[in-house]
């Protein structure tokens, strides 16, 4: 079982298209399915993530060994929007929780920290890694309901210091998002050879 839990139908839409997921349901959090693939849009923030994450499990019938990824788009102080990057821990700045995550030997996207912020964080020089505000909602549910191997965040640069924090367009997102699929592929593939 492969589960998605993405903050916006924009986001999702690359996910939806590539796997020719179908919406099941509209009502609490919008569901789309396709045999042992799931994809939940949980609106934005962690305790909306956390939620859609605990939701999803239950929709799809309390797998343990199912892979958990949370894609989406993310701050960073210099990186160009549209690089894309793979969490190897997430940390929840108000709380200063942190969950290390487990990385592949040879990951396909640069790898770096990422931290969670309750509202939309303007970067400055002094940002280290990624930023977002679902992650850490995301992270620490899934990792309830999977084994540590098979949690991951995915995130794709939308904006930095020199950017402004606009929600970026659905034909940007889309522009951003679909070269990732392959790669992704790749990784999901890579993860059920462990």
């Amino acid at each position: 079982m492969i589960c998605f839990v993405v903050a916006y139908r924009a986001e999702a839409a690359a996910l939806i298209s590539h796997y020719r997921l179908e919406q099941r349901q509209q009502q609490e959090f919008p569901l789309y399915r396709v045999d042992d693939i799931a994809l939940v849009i949980s609106g934005s923030g962690k305790s909306n993530a956390a939620a859609a994450t605990a939701y999803l499990y239950g929709k799809t019938g309390f797998h343990r060994d199912a892979v958990w990824i949370n894609l989406g788009i993310a701050g960073h102080a210099v990186d160009a929007p549209g690089s894309t990057y793979l969490a190897s821990k997430v940390i929840d700045v108000a709380t200063e929780r942190v969950l290390h995550l487990s990385l592949p030997d040879k990951p396909p996207w640069k790898t770096a920290a990422l931290y969670t912020y309750d509202q939309p964080h303007r970067s400055d020089q002094r940002d280290k890694g990624v930023f977002d505000m679902e992650a850490s909602g995301f992270a620490f549910t899934a990792r309830r309901f999977s084994q540590p191997q098979f949690v991951h965040c995915i995130k794709v640069i939308s904006d930095n210091q020199k950017t402004a924090i606009n929600t970026p367009s659905s034909a940007m997102l889309e522009q951003w998002m679909k070269p990732q699929m392959s790669l992704l592929d790749d990784f999901l593939h890579s993860l059920f050879q462990v």
